[in-house]
């Protein structure tokens, strides 16, 4: 294999690895909200706002953070003639749902915003898989 080609398979592991991470990140807020109410039912609701409102700005950056390092991702895999069609589809299917995130953080609704997490979580995994498929795939000649 020419060393450029390792190089290449090297980098796109650790991409890969990288990958696998998001579905875990995917929703870590959630955790956070509910944590306030077991700790101190009788936590003022202006502190509750402020911290819902730093979930939200981090939330909201770690999507946009998760499509930016998939897109580049991509880049990389088509720099390298690898058919990233089906990462392509997944990766459209998950960015359509930040305006439902967006959403269901700014209404403060933990229902929807638990739904649209479990949609993201599954997507995300379906995203590593193909990636993991188009890696698997014969290593194109440049």
């Amino acid at each position: 294999m020419k060393r450029k080609s390792m190089i290449g398979l090297v980098i796109l592991g650790l991409c890969l690895a990288g990958m696998l991470v998001m579905p875990v990140a995917a929703a870590p807020g959630a955790i956070h909200q509910a944590k306030t109410d077991k700790v101190n039912p009788a936590i003022p609701q202006d502190v509750k706002d402020d911290l819902w409102n730093v979930h939200m700005k981090y939330r909201i950056q770690q999507f946009d953070l998760n499509v930016q390092k998939a897109t580049d991702v991509i880049g990389v895999l088509d720099k390298y003639q690898y058919d990233t069609t089906a990462m392509k589809a997944t990766l459209s299917e998950i960015m359509a749902k930040k305006p439902a995130l967006q959403s269901a953080v700014s209404a403060k609704d933990k229902d929807a915003l638990k739904s649209v997490n479990q949609e993201l979580v599954n997507l995300w995994k379906e995203y590593g898989k193909t990636v993991k498929t188009v890696l698997k795939a014969d290593i194109p000649v440049s």
